[in-house]
């Protein structure tokens, strides 16, 4: 999700370069720089357990 707003506001720069309201040119966004990654859950996919906070890691997260 933050990947795809990163390139939102990043396209939305270019346009704004075409129109003459941005004056300088922007850098594509970075996300991958072999470190950790942020990850960011929607809150429909947060489950309130008993034994607190469930977040779904999916087959390819290292728990």
């Amino acid at each position: 999700m933050s990947v795809a707003e990163s390139f939102k506001s990043f396209v939305e720069l270019l346009k704004g370069i075409k129109n003459g309201t941005v004056t300088q040119k922007p850098k594509l966004p970075g996300y991958r720089d072999g470190r950790l990654s942020l990850v960011t859950y929607p809150a429909q996919a947060i489950k309130l357990k008993l034994q607190g906070l469930r977040f779904p890691l999916g087959s390819k997260a290292k728990a």
